[in-house]
């Protein structure tokens, strides 16, 4: 048919040492699936903002679940109630594992309360405490009618915040929150900064998530680009060595008659002859 095609690898740059360590093991264990790594950036993210109400936005693709993660890791206690806002079943579904692996023993196991949980048990299951997912209507009925301890509710966590620009009900949550624990915090995210596109709608999304600081986090950060530096990606290129032009006109007829021989001897009916 042909001379065969060599294909050549040549390495764009050389993988640095590992000395050093720009990644934290939350629980110390070995890899595994349900494991989240922190980054540098993310853990001065964190230190800064511990004490702060604060609205997140990041850039596309600097793993916002991993930074929601490790905050939720942080109050998964059964002494603090912290209620998640705003999360679907896919979240649900993709955040929980990883929680429960991270957090293990002698933390609160992370709770979905839904509408299939009865009034008199979701009392109960507040005052156990920890991280609950937890739908925004039930959170209002539950919140107007007394059934929340509001004095154990430590904070609220608000996933893909900017879908709450012209959403009311997390909005008369969060102001009702405010009233009855003063003290509690407000954290919100979300990856999506494009969908907050002026000055006016950050003030509006920020006022309706009553919080008081905005904590940006582009790609050229300085944390950012300090903390991907340090491990650079090896790029690997692959060239294909091109045929010569005259063999242009051999390689197709020979790849047909190759076909058409191995269809004959698959299929018996099939004369060679025609």
């Amino acid at each position: 048919i042909g001379r065969m095609t060599e294909i050549k690898e040549e390495p764009l740059s050389e993988p640095e040492d590992d000395g050093d360590v720009i990644l934290e093991r939350i629980d110390g264990e070995d890899e595994g699936e349900g494991e989240v790594d922190i980054l540098e950036y993310e853990t001065n993210l964190m230190v800064d903002t511990m004490d702060d109400d604060v609205l997140f936005v990041t850039a596309r693709g600097l793993g916002l679940e991993r930074l929601f993660i490790n905050h939720l890791v942080m109050y998964s206690d059964q002494k603090l109630l912290v209620f998640v806002l705003n999360t679907s079943t896919l979240d649900e579904s993709f955040l929980i594992p990883r929680l429960k692996t991270l957090t293990g023993n002698g933390h609160a196991a992370p709770k979905i309360i839904n509408s299939e949980v009865s009034n008199k048990d979701r009392e109960a299951i507040y005052l156990e405490g920890g991280v609950q997912f937890i739908t925004s209507r039930i959170l209002l009925v539950d919140f107007l009618c007394g059934r929340v301890p509001s004095d154990n509710v430590a904070g609220i966590v608000v996933y893909r915040a900017h879908q709450n620009s012209h959403s009311f009900q997390e909005s008369f949550i969060l102001r009702m929150f405010r009233e009855k624990k003063r003290g509690g915090f407000v954290k919100a995210f979300t990856d999506f900064p494009t969908a907050i596109s002026s000055l006016g709608e950050l003030q509006r999304l920020v006022t309706r998530l009553y919080v008081k600081r905005v904590r940006i986090v582009p790609r050229f950060d300085a944390d950012v680009k300090a903390t991907f530096e340090r491990t650079p990606v090896s790029v690997v290129e692959l060239s294909v060595e091109m045929f010569l032009p005259s063999s242009v006109d051999v390689i197709p007829p020979s790849l047909n008659y190759s076909s058409v021989w191995k269809r004959t001897e698959d299929n018996c009916w099939i004369g060679k002859e025609e």
